[in-house]
């Protein structure tokens, strides 16, 4: 039986992940996941590691150069640039150290054009984490 990995994915902030492309606005979307490897028919026991991922999609190719993502905290994050849209990634090695370094609470994304009044928008990240119970699993893997 070769290992499978299984990715569940919280999304944890749905309220920014569908604004529309209009008028300057972006899209943008955060997402914390616990990754588990599975190398049997029962449920894997420990996560391999958890991770937080946003990224901003600016209304037009090339609207800003860079971008930022200030946490709850006011800690201000450089997005990367990837081929226009801008993300940032980290990963950690437990859930709680992922919700200590991002917290509930409010997330501002700036787009970075120079101007006295940036492009901004904020998502919410809401407590508890939206984490499910149980670790979910495939019954039959080859």
């Amino acid at each position: 039986m070769k290992p499978s990995v299984l990715s569940v994915i919280i999304l944890s902030a749905l309220p920014g992940f569908a604004l529309p492309r209009a008028n300057g606005q972006a899209d943008y979307y955060a997402i914390k996941e616990a990754t588990f490897s599975q190398t049997s028919a029962q449920a894997p026991t420990s996560t391999d590691d958890w991770t937080f991922f946003t990224r901003l999609f600016p209304a037009t190719d090339g609207q800003y150069p860079a971008a930022t993502l200030t946490l709850p905290n006011s800690a201000v994050l450089s997005m990367v640039d990837d081929s226009g849209a801008f993300d940032y990634l980290q990963t950690f090695s437990s859930q709680s150290a992922l919700d200590s370094a991002f917290p509930e609470g409010t997330y501002t994304y700036t787009g970075i054009d120079g101007s006295a009044n940036p492009p901004s928008g904020t998502l919410t990240m809401p407590a508890g984490g939206m984490y499910p119970d149980e670790i979910p699993y495939f019954t039959e893997i080859d």
